[in-house]
């Protein structure tokens, strides 16, 4: 690993880091994944000269959550059943986000650290130009999921997903065979 700036092209780094992404979310198993590579280019991209792009790799992050997460919720509402698949796609999206945050362990100790300090918070609550708070990447993509896939679903389906659930929660009640695993995996996914 290389601690030196260099001077880098934002889309040719950040296509290169997304294909990575691509990866680890869809757990294709296409290919391996080099997490220190990862680590090495989001340090790159952050201490880029002659200007840092730390701000636009962590909007550029959150537009691919923001992208994959749309794409999970067209699938998951494509179902008569909701809560098998949404339990699903919450365990594959909180796993591979849960390792995008160790990997942009440096970009959110940037992002974090101009959040911190008196009246920084009210004057840059969010990241660039973008609508994203100033928060680290697993607190970015567990906003994302809440905005664009349970909310959506409720607004999209009547709450389907969680009437899904309690009707599920009363048959296990009742003594029917009940896959309570999906049921939990939903429940913390609030």
């Amino acid at each position: 690993m290389s601690l030196r700036r260099k001077r880098i092209d934002f889309s040719v780094a950040f296509d290169e880091l997304k294909r990575d992404m691509v990866k680890m979310f869809d757990f294709s198993g296409t290919g391996p994944v080099s997490g220190m590579g990862m680590y090495q280019l989001v340090y790159d991209i952050c201490n880029s000269v002659p200007k840092p792009f730390a701000e636009k790799l962590y909007c550029a992050i959150a537009e691919f959550l923001r992208e994959y997460a749309i794409n999970v919720r067209q699938t998951i509402l494509s179902q008569e059943q909701v809560v098998p698949l949404y339990a699903k796609y919450w365990e594959k999206y909180s796993t591979a986000t849960f390792y995008l945050n160790d990997i942009c362990g440096y970009l959110n100790g940037l992002i974090v650290k101009q959040r911190k300090g008196p009246g920084i918070s009210e004057k840059r609550p969010f990241v660039g130009q973008s609508n994203y708070p100033r928060q680290d990447i697993q607190a970015l993509a567990n906003y994302i999921w809440k905005e664009q896939v349970v909310l959506e679903i409720k607004q999209r389906r009547r709450n389907k997903l969680m009437y899904q659930v309690l009707e599920t929660i009363r048959q296990d009640r009742e003594g029917a065979e009940v896959n309570f695993s999906v049921v939990h995996d939903t429940v913390l996914s609030l």
